[in-house]
């Protein structure tokens, strides 16, 4: 019987440092599900939005594992001013019974 819904253990955070190759790990996702056997097993999805119209970065997960990686190379650099250094890469992520 699947009468439980998936659950995340933590929020996954991360910092994405100029210039990481395409494949980078940037953080993991970790959740469980009460139910037994197959019932139980989970499986990750992301929806990602950037903010702002310049912002190149791109996530994606492995549907499996929950690890969150670069779907292509950071930038190298970012604009000059401190304030401007930090984006914020706004993302969904779902857990769901496979």
């Amino acid at each position: 019987m699947n009468d439980n819904a998936p659950s995340f253990s933590s929020l996954p955070f991360a910092v994405v440092m100029p210039g990481s190759p395409r494949g980078t790990t940037v953080a993991h996702a970790s959740a469980s599900d009460a139910d037994a056997l197959s019932n139980g097993e989970v499986a990750y999805s992301l929806r990602q939005r950037n903010s702002g119209s310049g912002s190149r970065i791109s996530l994606d997960v492995d549907r499996r594992t929950g690890r969150i990686f670069l779907s292509s190379a950071a930038p190298t650099h970012f604009e000059s001013s401190l304030v401007s250094n930090m984006r914020n890469i706004w993302f969904q992520l779902l857990a769901y019974v496979m």
